[in-house]
């Protein structure tokens, strides 16, 4: 099966939604009649603040998508997805690198990371696939295709507390400044995902649970 074009909204949530995710099954009934979209759809509250809220729902493609935003029905859409917004909301869409198997595990981590510069965009990809591969494909990524500096990593835990700390992307990313820092950087990150055990985690405010 080919890998799904992922669409990710980012929101301030509602205090009707923070008590009751549940608010949203009847918009996710409309979506599930709709052709191209892969259902379930995930959604939740990010741990560390939970006016910030999270919905992800996997399309054949980003046609079959486009073609739902521009069908009669997407205005009844909106209005059963309206309880659970309390403020602005981003969406983007990803083909990240491999299917975002994350979305079904306990805990799900999102980050989103803006390139600096873009000439360093292929390095970027390599290092992160590296990272990908370590976690088994818990984690993945991909740039979004509204803008190709912006880039999008989705990982799945068992539980916060799982794992390495994710602030080592960061480090590593920083070095990218630098490239001939990266292939003596690499082995040091290879390293430290080996010796924790299970691969990745703990950063302080991006992690939302996913029901």
């Amino acid at each position: 099966m080919s890998i799904p074009t992922t669409e990710i909204i980012i929101f301030e949530t509602s205090e009707e939604f923070r008590k009751d995710p549940s608010i949203l099954s009847p918009g996710f009934d409309i979506v599930s009649k709709v052709d191209g979209a892969q259902m379930p759809v995930y959604c939740g509250l990010q741990i560390e603040n939970p006016t910030t809220g999270y919905l992800f729902l996997n399309w054949d493609s980003l046609a079959h998508h486009q073609a739902l935003i521009e069908s009669p029905s997407y205005g009844s859409l909106l209005e059963t997805l309206k309880p659970a917004f309390g403020g602005p909301m981003k969406m983007y869409h990803v083909i990240f690198n491999d299917h975002p198997i994350a979305f079904k595990q306990p805990v799900t981590e999102v980050l989103r990371i803006t390139l600096k510069d873009p000439s360093h965009r292929a390095e970027v990809s390599d290092i992160l696939s590296k990272i990908s591969d370590m976690t088994k494909k818990m984690l993945v990524f991909g740039p979004t295709l509204e803008n190709e500096n912006e880039i999008i990593l989705v990982g799945g835990w068992e539980s916060v507390e799982v794992g390495v700390d994710i602030i080592m992307i960061w480090d590593v990313l920083m070095l990218l400044l630098t490239s001939r820092l990266i292939g003596r950087r690499l082995p040091i990150l290879n390293r430290k995902l080996r010796s924790n055990g299970y691969l990745f985690l703990p950063t302080k405010n991006i992690y939302s649970t996913l029901p």
